[in-house]
């Protein structure tokens, strides 16, 4: 039986492993492949889209991962999640998305603003925004709900 394999494109690492944390506590046999930029989030999901069951992205996160000749000076973009999605459609690429972040607004753009930006144009890919706090486990509950068909099904 083929593993569930997860794309998961995050660029805090106490997030990440938060959510690793919780994704092995569901299912430890979940595969999970970590990936912190859009661009190289897109070309390993591009060389693995058949194995590939679900992507959880970021919203805010670098367009390339750091070069270390260059120190930290990378490209940061507020909705980089929001290009990662744009390239997915542009590609015709229709992996199921939970989009997770932990900001209530993005300059200026509440959570619930975004969140209808997201149902209006990526409502082919996009299962659900959800607000991660790491003092609350109301995203657990959230995210769980949204694996769980996808796993079992």
């Amino acid at each position: 039986m083929k593993k569930f394999k997860i794309l998961l494109v995050e660029d805090d690492e106490i997030k990440r492993d938060d959510i690793i944390f919780f994704i092995d506590e569901i299912d430890p046999s979940i595969e999970i492949i970590k990936s912190i930029s859009v661009n190289k989030s897109l070309k390993i999901l591009i060389n693995d889209i058949e194995n590939i069951d679900l992507i959880i992205l970021d919203m805010s996160m670098p367009l390339n991962d750091i070069n270390p000749n260059y120190g930290s000076n990378f490209s940061h973009e507020k909705f980089g999640g929001l290009t990662f999605l744009s390239n997915m459609i542009e590609r015709e690429i229709y992996v199921p998305v939970i989009v997770i972040t932990m900001y209530d607004s993005i300059q200026e753009t509440s959570f619930n603003d975004i969140k209808t930006m997201i149902n209006n144009s990526f409502s082919d890919i996009c299962l659900d925004l959800i607000y991660y706090n790491a003092r609350d486990n109301s995203w657990k509950v959230k995210l769980k709900q949204l694996m769980e068909p996808l796993i079992n099904g």
